[in-house]
């Protein structure tokens, strides 16, 4: 059993006071009209013995780090328990151990005639003492590993614009044309992730007054773009007439829209499954008049759609990418966005990572800081996504994730801002703090015998 450290318990166990016998801890044994009532405290580790069965009592802190052997139980503290060998009497433990930690081995015979006589970590003999209740009990302290691996940066930030799908002559007839307003589900586009939209229209004048209205479905955002200028950015909100008439034109005009559809369902606890369709699913509706007074009345049904940035597709998140062309950006504290840059921009910068022996070390990725969004891969391997609003602000890299020889890239993309959402005007920088790429934890692996 175990339970928090401090906390006491009581229970009922059916046989007669007599045939407790308490081996250590804080426990009391009373007699009662149906066998006897035990209580305790939990306080490291407790032992009753009830007739031939041993009854151990442990605090939660050591939930899990117990281990049932042949001759005996097994507690220990260490960070990982990874092996267990028997054989011919002797006991090896493939541990791992964290750095500047103070660990324990115990056991506790369950057979008769067992003795340890000797405990080593690889080779090097520690101290293993037999106390009045029969545990052995061997404790050894870690300090700091001279020799632990370290982040090594092989290039600075380097980085670049993401917003070719905007411009009015880009060639989209290579899209998925979608006729009529339907889901991404509808159309068999599942994945998560950013997707382009874009259509043409045609004012046959001057635009007087025009208005532009969007049901919206409440969940994902999307940045709208009318002849490369953006003029709304809905998050989670309907868009009822929209001023628009300064961004239009007489002749052709072009919308892009990045969506950004975050997920498929959502749950709550109290209503069940709800699903959540996502992408264009309702007309873009333009209402207003031109210059010479006529009504200007449009409804815009029909998007031609793309998965994915264009970084996504040129491999911007691998290796093996060519960023040779790439603006490098100084080690600085701080990179602020410039508006030539646009709202999605890929960062980018190399790193070496030997773990070297016997060493465990995931990395951990923080962020600092960020508006409003990052997405981060490593070796082309999604692993994280930030938003300013938290909640998560430290990311886990694992071991497998980073090439142990050669070099390595982190891949960022940064979703600005765009402007002031409250006025849906001006113009916002986004920015981000140079993040930070450090260690979770260091743990080296040991082998620990006992004879």
């Amino acid at each position: 059993m175990h339970g928090k450290t401090g906390t006491s318990g009581e229970m009922v166990i059916n046989v007669e006071t007599e045939s407790i016998f308490v081996i250590t801890g804080d426990i009391e044994v009373h007699k009662t009209v149906n066998g006897s009532l035990v209580q305790y405290k939990h306080s490291g580790i407790s032992i009753l013995k009830v007739n031939e069965v041993y009854l151990f009592i442990i605090e939660d802190v050591m939930t899990g780090r117990v281990e049932e052997l042949t001759n005996g139980l097994l507690f220990h503290n260490t960070y990982y328990l990874q092996e267990i060998k028997e054989k011919d009497g002797k006991i090896e433990l493939g541990l791992q151990i964290k750095e500047n930690t103070k660990d324990f081995i115990k056991f506790f015979p369950l057979a008769e005639n067992i003795i340890i006589s000797s405990a080593k970590i690889d080779g090097q003999k520690i101290t293993m003492q037999k106390d009045a209740t029969g545990i052995y009990n061997a404790s050894f302290e870690v300090g700091s590993f001279l020799d632990k691996p370290q982040v090594v940066w092989t290039s600075d930030w380097k980085y670049s614009a993401d917003s070719y799908e905007l411009a009015k002559d880009y060639d989209h007839s290579d899209w998925r044309l979608l006729s009529k307003p339907i889901s991404l589900e509808e159309a068999g586009l599942l994945e998560h992730g950013y997707y382009w939209y874009r259509t043409q229209f045609e004012l046959t004048s001057d635009p007087g007054m025009v208005f532009m209205s969007y049901k919206h479905n409440d969940t994902d955002r999307m940045f709208i773009y009318i002849n490369e200028e953006l003029i709304y950015k809905s998050n989670n909100k309907p868009i009822e007439g929209k001023d628009i008439t300064k961004f239009l034109k007489a002749g052709t005009n072009t919308m892009a829209i990045l969506y950004a559809n975050e997920f498929h369902n959502k749950s709550h606890p109290h209503e069940g499954a709800i699903v959540k369709f996502s992408g264009i699913m309702n007309p873009f509706y333009l209402q207003g008049t031109y210059k010479d007074k006529k009504e200007l009345k449009l409804e815009l049904t029909s998007f031609y759609v793309k998965k994915g940035l264009n970084g996504m597709s040129e491999g911007y998140t691998k290796l093996e990418y060519k960023d040779d062309n790439w603006k490098e950006a100084p080690d600085v504290k701080k990179f602020v966005v410039d508006k030539e840059l646009g709202h999605i921009v890929w960062f980018r910068r190399k790193f070496k990572y030997n773990l070297g022996e016997g060493f465990s070390a995931p990395l951990k990725f923080t962020p600092l800081k960020a508006d409003q969004r990052l997405t981060i891969y490593v070796n082309g391997k999604p692993v994280a996504r930030y938003d300013i609003l938290g909640p998560q602000q430290d990311f886990y890299i694992p071991d497998s994730y980073v090439n142990q020889e050669g070099e390595n890239v982190i891949s960022m993309i940064l979703e600005c801002p765009g402007f002031y959402e409250e006025m849906m005007s001006g113009y916002r920088r986004g920015f981000m703090y140079n993040p930070l790429l450090t260690q979770w934890y260091v743990s080296k692996k040991v082998k620990l015998e006992l004879q």
